[in-house]
């Protein structure tokens, strides 16, 4: 959300629409893209807080994929983020569950980050 304030200031500062600013800097329109995943993906996250807490094996895995890609993306602060997540992993049960809905979406967001980093990867070479 606050991505897209940014956005709206930048467009303002400089007469353009957001419309514009995204056809004209691919790099903007490659963070938008990581920041919808990122929202998309904490709000099912949100929605689905007991089924990933449930053991320590899915909260690592989440954290895991999450620390790639957004290291990927050049998202460090929640690189970070991830790094402590998956020390606090320590106090959640471990037990071994069968692989649940919330592991297929998080792989699926950790593919849509790793098209977001080959985009990046285009755009620079």
């Amino acid at each position: 959300m606050l991505f897209w304030a940014l956005i709206a200031l930048r467009g303002g500062a400089s007469n353009q629409s957001i419309k514009m600013m995204i056809m004209k800097q691919p790099a903007v329109a490659i963070a938008t893209i990581a920041a919808i995943v990122d929202f998309v993906l904490g709000y099912y996250l949100m929605l689905n807080k007991k089924q990933f807490l449930v053991n320590r094996q899915t909260y690592r895995f989440l954290m895991v994929s999450q620390l790639i890609g957004q290291v990927l993306v050049g998202n460090l602060l929640c690189g970070v983020l991830a790094i402590l997540g998956m020390y606090k992993a320590k106090t959640l049960k471990k037990t071994q569950d069968n692989i649940s809905p919330i592991v297929i979406a998080i792989s699926l967001v950790a593919v849509l980050l790793a098209l977001c980093f080959m985009l990046i990867l285009l755009l620079e070479f």
